[in-house]
């Protein structure tokens, strides 16, 4: 048997095969997480809902640290998971509002412009340089999103701000989560997503806490283990492929969810929203596949000059 993550048994398959299996399912996770929340939300404030997921989803993998040890929790990077936990609480607790508020399929359309901020960020905040191809991406993927944002949406256009905000955060989490898998296991990163962001996401509950039912706490249980067993197979896809081979499959995202989102809540994303969608998913795409070739260079150059 492969190598993965543990508790989870994968068959001898090459690596890259491997990795698109793990993302694959990774988005399913992601996609089934967010129709839950959607549904949860409906009975329970989703800030309550945002912090059951993450306390159900460390009971999940309480068989992981049994397993591993002490060892899974040995770090000296206390600080940078704690930033990697408050702005994760931050960006949970917004996304549960946003799927309580707007359709399954428009915030995972909008969720696709995480890309194009890490491209905004990293010309700002890394200086890095970032040449006029990779700029009309990123205009061309937040005229998409204006597609989706376009007048006429008065129900909930406001909310659909949200998942902007949470991409945003995300394309944060993400390069933290790339200078951590450098030092840390992927169990590790996980197991201490859900230690630092739990206490976060309760102060946001405490305000509007009710008391949860059976039925409810076992529903939120699944959606939890589900959470919990997607960023395993997620990590672990980042581990066995370059990004560029793995990051592709997030894409499954947008599909999963028009169809999760027309079987559960009866949501039919409407033809000016696949467009925008479709234009955000090329420009992201494209930004992503510069940053691979971009990396890559810088890889090749570094191995010539060591």
């Amino acid at each position: 048997m492969g190598s993965g993550p543990p508790g989870v048994a994968l068959p001898r398959l090459p690596a890259v095969v491997l990795a698109g299996l793990c993302m694959a399912g990774a988005t399913l996770c992601s996609s089934l997480v967010n129709a839950f929340l959607r549904h949860l939300s409906q009975e329970v404030h989703p800030f309550e809902v945002a912090f059951l997921r993450m306390f159900l989803g460390l009971v999940f993998l309480l068989p992981i640290l049994i397993r591993t040890g002490p060892a899974a929790l040995r770090t000296k990077r206390h600080g940078l998971f704690l930033l990697r936990g408050a702005i994760t609480a931050v960006m949970t607790a917004g996304w549960t509002y946003a799927l309580f508020l707007i359709p399954i399929d428009k915030a995972t359309a909008l969720s696709f412009t995480m890309p194009l901020w890490i491209t905004l960020g990293a010309a700002i905040f890394l200086g890095e340089a970032v040449g006029w191809v990779r700029w009309a991406a990123v205009a061309a993927g937040f005229a998409g999103s204006l597609v989706i944002l376009r007048p006429g949406l008065a129900a909930y256009e406001a909310a659909l701000v949200l998942p902007l905000m949470v991409a945003a955060a995300s394309a944060v989490v993400m390069l933290i989560i790339k200078v951590l898998a450098r030092t840390e296991a992927a169990h590790t990163v996980v197991l201490y997503m859900g230690l630092y962001t739990t206490p976060f996401l309760l102060l946001f509950a405490i305000p509007v806490w009710v008391t949860p039912g059976p039925g409810f706490l076992f529903w939120t249980f699944v959606a939890g283990s589900l959470g919990s067993l997607g960023h395993l197979l997620y990590t672990r896809a980042m581990a066995l492929a370059d990004a560029s081979v793995a990051a592709p499959f997030d894409f499954l995202r947008l599909p999963y969810a028009a169809v999760i989102g027309m079987i559960w809540f009866g949501e039919l994303m409407d033809g000016w929203s696949w467009v925008g969608a479709g234009v955000i998913v090329a420009a992201a795409a494209f930004s992503a596949r510069r940053e691979a070739a971009a990396a890559n260079t810088r890889r090749a150059a570094s191995t010539g000059s060591g």
